[in-house]
């Protein structure tokens, strides 16, 4: 006789936590369900005769979903909560580069938990590491050209030309997005672009 488990996340202030479940005690030499069940430990909540359908629909925020079994068949199929599959899809499918993304639609100084509601507290902290680190590095090519562009804002005068300007600035760092800074254009996704991340590196590869 064996014991099968299931580890079901649940919802816990804002934290995903894991804890054992009995699902069912099954017969190893038949492989059928066994009406057996040890003491001190917690059971799956039984619901009797009710349809696929309708198990979706409940949509239970602390949970994770149902495991339906068919006794006839011996036959167990997993329904999931769309809120549970929404988070998961997040979870395990959210890149460096998606965070890039919603920074580069939002901007830098956006709040980064609105990526996504209800997330674990986990989930937050690798947003905001990775969020924290581009960020920095909007802002120092940011600061770079704003101090380039006074240097030679500086040094001008009123009868220069575009050429006297191109001459300037071709010397420094980030040519392109002085040329745009003095055409008064907003420079931002230019940022963005020399930022932009590498490879496809995900919450679950990092954890």
């Amino acid at each position: 006789m064996s014991f099968l488990k299931s580890d079901l996340i649940i919802k816990e202030n804002t934290l995903a936590k894991k804890r054992e479940i009995l699902v069912s005690t099954i017969d190893t030499k038949t492989g059928r369900q066994l009406g057996y069940c040890p003491d001190n430990i917690k059971t799956v909540k039984n619901i009797i005769n009710t349809d696929i359908k309708t198990l979706a629909e409940l949509d239970d925020k602390e949970g994770e979903g149902f495991v339906v079994f068919y006794p006839k068949n011996n036959l167990r199929l997993k329904i999931k909560f769309p809120e549970y599959v929404r988070l998961h899809k997040i979870l395990t499918c959210l890149s460096v580069k998606g965070v890039w993304e919603y920074l580069k639609e939002n901007g830098p100084d956006v709040d980064i938990r609105g990526i996504v509601e209800d997330a674990p507290d986990e989930f937050y902290i690798w947003i905001d590491t990775i969020a924290s680190d581009l960020v920095t590095k909007y802002r120092e090519i940011e600061n770079i050209c704003k101090n380039d562009f006074e240097e030679i804002q500086k040094k001008a005068t009123k009868d220069w030309s575009r050429k006297n300007w191109a001459i300037q600035i071709t010397q420094k760092k980030y040519p392109g997005i002085l040329f745009t800074i003095l055409d008064e254009r907003e420079y931002d996704q230019l940022i963005w672009k020399l930022i932009r991340p590498k490879g496809a590196n995900t919450f679950k590869e990092e954890i």
